[in-house]
């Protein structure tokens, strides 16, 4: 699918639209007009560039807005590969949204955002919080690095009342002062500890505020979750609503800094 550019540098996308991949004849921004849509289907090829920018000098930006309006990665109906080699700058409740497959996009900045993975896998380089607005994640999320201003009241959303959300930060040395992670999928009848909204934070430092609400828990200094699920699923401790709810699971001595 090709569309040629706009005025100056930046392709306008101003209909919600679809198709395998993106070519920009010119240009290093393409904006999708508030409330509409830009689905990249993908291909079977992981490394296959999703937007191919041809004019490859200076950054590459996808901007989207609007709750009605985002950028999808992916098929509703099988699955898919890519990768998105630009910055995804989303506002006023925009979602990026990957489904049925394997993306990696480079990075993408949130004010008052959402990120949804269904049925698929998510890598993001980093990700960067506007300062006092959220972004909510649904899904399976991996990244390197969260960022926010220093001090600043951003707040990332780990699920919400209809959806469990997964994050993953890899990166030992993620710099995560000024953010606050809330953990708190609504609890419904049946809820097993495979339901329940998870931080992993391979960290010994704590520099934000986590937050464990219901159904939900945090895991620090390690990479994985299978020690402190191992703890329910042989039966030493029961996730249920009249047992365990929340949970942290400490994998070895950590210091708080600055969060709490």
């Amino acid at each position: 699918y090709k569309r040629q550019t706009g005025e100056g540098s930046t392709v306008t996308i101003d209909k919600s639209v679809g198709g395998k991949t993106l070519v920009v004849d010119a240009g290093h921004t393409v904006e999708v007009k508030k409330d509409k849509t830009l689905t990249l289907v993908g291909t079977n090829d992981a490394s296959g560039e999703l937007i191919n920018f041809k004019d490859t000098e200076g950054d590459k930006i996808v901007t989207a807005t609007g709750a009605q309006g985002g950028v999808t990665l992916g098929s509703e109906t099988s699955e898919k590969k890519g990768t998105l080699s630009a910055t995804v700058e989303l506002s006023d409740k925009a979602t990026l949204t990957a489904q049925n497959g394997t993306f990696e996009v480079e990075a993408v900045k949130a004010k008052d955002a959402h990120i949804a993975v269904n049925s698929a896998e998510l890598k993001v380089g980093t990700i960067t919080a506007n300062n006092t607005l959220t972004i909510t994640i649904t899904g399976a999320v991996t990244t390197d690095k969260i960022e926010a201003a220093q001090n600043s009241k951003a707040v990332v959303n780990v699920g919400r009342d209809t959806a469990k959300g997964e994050l993953t930060i890899a990166n030992k040395d993620a710099n995560l002062a000024g953010l606050t992670f809330f953990l708190d999928p609504a609890w419904q009848d049946g809820t097993k500890i495979t339901d329940a909204s998870k931080l992993i934070l391979n960290k010994t430092t704590v520099d934000a505020n986590l937050i464990a609400g219901s159904n939900s828990y945090f895991v620090l200094g390690t990479d994985n979750d299978a020690a402190l699920k191992e703890q329910f699923q042989n039966g030493n401790l029961k996730w249920a609503k009249n047992a365990v709810t929340a949970a942290a699971y400490v994998a070895q001595p950590v210091t708080v800094e600055t969060g709490a």
